[in-house]
């Protein structure tokens, strides 16, 4: 063959092989976008084979705290699952074809299968194992992602037809026995019912796929994935969690029986009250609330924990207390008054007919408590006795002198509620009885296991001189009545409380019995006194926050000798001192002696009281008084043989002028007190420190070389100052508070003051441009410019925070919220007409600040007073060219002369444009150009290698 003629043969083969290769590019892009993946129309039935066994839960019952563990299981017969497409299998095994991996189409087939568990569930390390040959157990694998678990099933790595093979032995052995299994123990937590029952409304759902390529040739350019979808399995998460006993309420039913009393007055009723026909007769039911405070005591003890940490709710409280008298006496009016409540208690309603009477009362607000530390303050502001005051009674028409008749009373009441431990979420549903039940000390000799009195009117020549009177009472600290506000004590002081009495009402009532004789003028020591008794009892309850000091010395004040103080016992917080006269009491004028002879105001000093461990400094705490007194006797005139029986009851209530400063409307006799803690000594913590400073224009330090400007140039200027040192000193002052782990905003600041300045001095070569514009940079908002003066040739700069420093929370905002960097922009300065061209000229900084403040623990007291000083030296990496190692801050700078103009060019002939043949043409969009190159260079590939093979075919 010629040499042209071969030639012409390349050419003809290249050109064709190009054309081809366009064809099946062409033919590709219309193919690939539509026909890279088959899904399949059958679902493989997995979920069928999915369950979830019933798990085990473990806990302390009733504690509202349970773990549940349970597994998630599937048993897969495969060859079940994989009849879906048992036609499909059939053709490909015919075919002679491999199931080709969609991963790396290097190995066989894998069928994925993901089950994904709810948030908050921990899942444990699946196992597998297999008995089919169509999944090996060797060839499944999976991994985690979050709360999914991922399964991977690998078919054994042999042809469709040996896959086959083994489906038609598995189905032959029955698919039963032929499985794949897979079991995943989880875990779950709840600490409540409602959690619980949130839980067994979850699911465990799981899914997947079983995807291959019939042909590896095709499969390596993605084309031809047949794919068969799994149907979705949901199997509950925690069946029956809700059920378990750990989420079960306890029941607590208690009843107790209380003391109780039925009481005339002050007279308990042992044997018959006599009383005057006409008398108004008021009785006094008497609960002993001690016990109900022992009880709460008791139960908070069962729980193990402190009275703060359980919560109570559907809290119900009520008492009732009645009254039955007999038919011979009547109500002359129905009102109840509560004593002893201290407002803790209130009446409800007072209900009843001409011979009875019931009161129904309440804790104040019980449906707003709601932990049992309010419950138990609340039950533990009552007195140890609470009364309940019916009236008004007298004798009716029906009664008879000299007959006994009974009253009888009942006092009942329950609590409701059901009480959380905070820690443990344990909850009891407690329902508590308490039952009046008439005390020993009480019990009426004709009715003892009765709550009952018996009461009965005589006709004499005796007369009868009765009275209950209130008589204004106080607790002093030395004259200090603390009426106008909160009185206070130095830490570990001891305090001496005085109870005051005001007497002059006793001084009255005896006036008007000696009234009664006055007719006959006698001498008061001629009428004989006899059956006498009198005392006056006073009792000081302190607060749990304080303690008696030891055996608290009690002392009379203002009783000139006429009483003497005949007990003083201490009970817990609480002293009782009992007194009564100093002598002897035969005749009126002894009597008379004894009564006006002391001041108008009776006084018993209690003195050693101190704050405990419990008590807190600047927290008010009451102590609390009662103050009663009774005078019985029988005077007698000698000469007519009139006799009258007096008898006085005394009970104190708040006087008026004295009332405790928190509660000033109260009738119950109390005084607020509080102590200041010892000033803590204040702590020193100063610093001067250099912070590493510079000058620089834009990002330009000079540091290298001097820096140059264009002649006629404004330069900005930045100072920049290191402020990581001030970061620093102020995490140190707060490591001091540090023991305390206090959040920063409970640390007060006071006395704060501080400021960053910068000054920055011009040569004598350069001015301002005008006013210069000056900014913050990296401040990040927490500072402020309060000042900018330029003075000759230096503007000072001053910044402060920008928002007031009342915490310690603001300090460390305002420092720490600017970048490490702090800058000052001063932008506006121009060489001027002493500037010479290629000169170097030097611009100095200086930058100082300061910080000055006061912290102070709000716990413990404890103050440091911290100041800072800081002074600015240059930055070694940004030191001045042309003195590297200065310490003062400085930029030095010079400027180019501008360039003479260069003379106009000389026309020159024209010349004929050349055409750069670099430059592709603009004949439309060239953004497809890469891909023409790349198949332009495939094309030449192909028509090189055909030209190689023909040219050898030529040889």
């Amino acid at each position: 063959m010629q040499k042209g003629e071969r030639m012409k043969g390349y050419k003809s083969i290249l050109s064709k092989s190009f054309a081809g290769l366009m064809a099946m590019v062409m033919v590709a892009g219309m193919v690939l976008p539509g026909a890279r993946t088959v899904e399949a129309a059958s679902q493989l039935q997995v979920a069928q084979y999915v369950k979830t066994a019933k798990g085990t839960v473990t806990g302390a019952s009733g504690s509202n705290h349970g773990t549940y563990a349970g597994e998630w299981k599937a048993s897969i017969p495969m060859a079940d699952v994989m009849s879906a497409f048992e036609d499909k299998m059939k053709e490909e095994a015919d075919a002679g074809h491999f199931p080709w991996d969609i991963e790396t189409v290097s190995t066989s087939a894998s069928i994925y299968y993901n089950v994904t568990f709810p948030e908050g569930v921990t899942v444990g390390n699946p196992t597998t194992s297999s008995s089919t040959n169509m999944i090996p157990a060797s060839t499944i694998s999976n991994s985690k992602s979050g709360n999914t678990v991922k399964f991977k099933f690998k078919l054994a790595d042999v042809n469709w037809k040996t896959i086959y093979e083994y489906y038609k032995q598995d189905r032959a052995a029955g698919t039963a026995n032929r499985t794949v299994n897979v079991t995943i123990p989880y875990t779950l937590t709840a600490n409540s019912k409602q959690e619980a029952q949130a839980l067994e409304a979850k699911t465990i759902d799981s899914t997947g796929n079983f995807s291959f390529y019939p042909s590896g040739s095709w499969g390596r350019w993605g084309i031809g994935k047949q794919t068969f979808n799994a149907d979705l399995s949901k199997q509950p998460l925690a069946t029956n969690f809700a059920s378990s006993d750990v989420f079960q309420t306890q029941e607590v039913s208690q009843t107790v029986n209380i003391d109780a009393d039925l009481k005339l007055g002050s007279d308990t009723g042992n044997n018959t009250i006599t009383v005057q026909k006409a008398d108004n007769m008021d009785f006094v039911g008497v609960i002993n609330a001690k016990t109900i405070k022992d009880q709460m005591a008791q139960i908070e003890a069962s729980y193990g924990t402190d009275a703060d940490k359980i919560a109570l709710s559907n809290l119900k409280t009520g008492f009732t207390a009645k009254i039955t008298l007999p038919n011979e006496l009547t109500f002359a009016s129905k009102d109840a008054v509560l004593d002893g409540a201290n407002g803790s208690f209130k009446i409800e309603s007072v209900t009843g007919d001409d011979h009875s009477a019931t009161v129904t009362f309440r804790l104040v607000n019980d449906d707003q408590i709601d932990t049992f530390a309010k419950l138990k303050a609340a039950v533990n502001k009552v007195d140890d006795e609470l009364k309940v005051t019916f009236k008004t009674a007298k004798f009716n028409g029906n009664a008879q002198a000299n007959t006994d008749y009974e009253v009888t009373g009942s006092i009942s009441g329950d609590l409701t509620a059901t009480a959380t431990n905070k820690v443990s979420g344990k909850q009891i549903n407690f329902n508590l009885t308490w039952n009046g039940k008439q005390t020993e000390a009480g019990k009426s000799v004709h009715n003892p296991s009765q709550i009952a009195l018996s009461v009965r009117y005589a006709e004499s020549t005796e007369q009868v001189f009765h009275a209950d009177v209130k008589l204004p009472g106080d607790i002093l600290v030395g004259d200090e009545t603390e009426h106008n506000q909160i009185y206070e004590v130095a830490e570990g002081s001891k305090v001496a409380f005085t109870g005051a009495l005001d007497v002059t009402p006793v001084k009255k009532q005896l006036k008007q019995v000696e009234a009664q004789f006055n007719q006959s003028h006698l001498d008061p020591a001629s009428i004989a006194v006899s059956d006498y008794s009198s005392t006056f009892t006073a009792k000081l309850t302190l607060p749990d926050q304080m303690d008696f000091d030891g055996t608290p010395d009690v002392s009379l004040l203002n009783d000139n000798g006429k009483y003497k103080i005949i007990s003083s016992q201490v009970t817990g917080r609480t002293i009782t001192v009992t007194m009564t006269v100093n002598k002897n009491v035969t005749s009126f004028a002894d009597l008379k002696d004894a009564v006006n002879g002391m001041d108008d105001q009776l006084k018993v000093l209690v003195n050693g009281t101190v704050f405990n461990s419990q008590a807190k400094a600047d927290t008010n705490y009451t102590v609390r008084g009662i103050m009663n007194g009774q005078l019985k006797a029988k005077a007698t005139n000698p000469l007519s043989g009139k006799t009258i029986r007096f008898s006085f009851n005394w009970e104190a209530e708040q006087l008026p002028s004295g009332a405790d400063a928190i509660n000033p409307t109260s009738k119950d006799i109390s005084f607020t007190l509080k102590y200041k803690a010892a000033p803590k000594p204040e702590q020193e913590f100063h610093a001067d420190v250099k912070l590493p400073g510079d000058i620089l224009v834009g990002d330009e330090t000079e540091h290298n070389q001097v820096y140059e400007v264009a002649e006629g140039s404004k330069v900005a200027f930045t100072g920049a100052l290191d402020v990581t040192p001030v970061k620093k000193q102020l995490k140190q002052v707060e490591a001091q508070f540090n023991q305390s782990h206090l959040d920063p905003a409970s640390i007060a600041v006071s006395d704060y003051s501080s400021t960053f300045t910068a000054k920055l001095t011009l040569p004598d070569q350069m001015d301002f441009d005008g006013t210069p514009d000056v900014s913050l940079l990296n401040d990040n908002g927490k500072y402020k410019i309060i000042s900018s003066q330029v003075t000759g040739r230096t503007i000072t700069v001053t910044m402060t925070v920008n928002k007031n420093v009342t915490s310690f929370a603001d300090l460390k905002d305002a420092v720490n919220g600017m970048d490490d960097q702090l800058k000052v922009l001063v932008n506006g300065t121009v060489f001027n007409s002493q500037a010479k061209a290629d000169t170097n000229y030097t611009v100095r900084g200086i930058m100082n600040g300061q910080l000055k403040a006061r912290a102070t623990n709000p716990l413990s007291g404890k103050t440091i007073r911290f100041s800072f000083n800081w002074e600015a030296e240059q930055l070694p990496s940004g030191a001045d060219a042309i003195n590297p190692t200065s310490k003062d801050i400085s930029f030095t700078l010079k400027y180019k002369a501008a360039p003479a103009p260069k003379p106009e060019p000389k026309p020159n002939k024209p010349v004929a444009p050349v055409k750069d043949s670099k430059i592709a043409p603009k004949t439309g969009d060239q953004t497809q150009l890469p891909i023409y190159a790349s198949l332009a260079v495939g094309a030449l590939a192909i028509g090189l290698f055909a030209f190689a093979r023909k040219r050898k075919a030529d040889r």
